[in-house]
């Protein structure tokens, strides 16, 4: 019976460790000034996020009230020219160039905005240090967007801003363990039914073989 308890206690244990989760990155912009609206959205990765890495994301809307601009793609990049080795994190539209090209017109965490049309856009959020590789709240070393409109770009920065006179607010980066979820309740209970079913089928069985009234 012993042997049946580590079995099903084995089980348990496995279905506990699945709840283990993955890297939770959320990045949360607050604007104090200028037309592009506060943000926030995340993504989970296995592992930390490398330099080269395209971490898969749901694609997230920034708005401006009037017009607004879908990231789909993203880079993690790091640029380390004299040490430094700073990290990046850039989100765009379809038609925005990530980290192309040969500096200084190009290059690591660079980005460029064209394409067809208007409503397209990219931003940078940069890191002090490399990129991070521990759960914590990281505040931006510098961040830059620029999104394209009707009436011309629009910018987001922060301290200091890549563009001078366009420090629109802040943004920083929480970094989180992302839980898978728990075994469900009925699980649990399909789990529990079935180990009474054994202890009781068991019992039976000696019941039968000794002559138990």
């Amino acid at each position: 019976m012993s042997c049946r308890f580590c079995l099903i206690a084995l089980v348990v244990g496995c279905l506990a460790a699945a709840s283990e989760g993955n890297v939770l990155y959320t990045f949360t912009y607050t604007a104090t000034s200028g037309p592009v609206q506060s943000f926030s959205f995340s993504f989970t990765s296995p592992t930390y996020a490398t330099d080269g890495s395209l971490p898969a994301f749901t694609p997230f809307t920034l708005t401006d009230g009037a017009n607004s601009w879908t990231m789909t793609q993203d880079l993690v990049d790091v640029f380390d020219p004299t040490g430094l080795n700073m990290g990046c994190f850039q989100f765009g539209t379809p038609f925005a160039s990530l980290s192309q090209g040969v500096p200084p017109f190009g290059g690591p965490c660079s980005f460029a905005v064209g394409g067809p049309g208007v409503n397209q856009g990219a931003f940078e959020f940069d890191t002090s240090g490399g990129l991070p590789s521990a759960l914590g709240i990281y505040s931006a070393r510098d961040f830059i967007g620029a999104f394209d409109t009707p009436a011309g770009f629009e910018y987001i920065g922060g301290p200091p801003s890549l563009v001078p006179g366009f420090d629109t607010g802040t943004m920083s980066l929480d970094i989180t363990t992302a839980s898978t979820p728990e075994p469900s309740s009925i699980s649990l209970a399909l789990l529990a039914t079935g180990a009474a079913g054994l202890l009781s089928w068991r019992k039976r069985r000696k019941e039968l073989r000794y002559g138990a009234c």
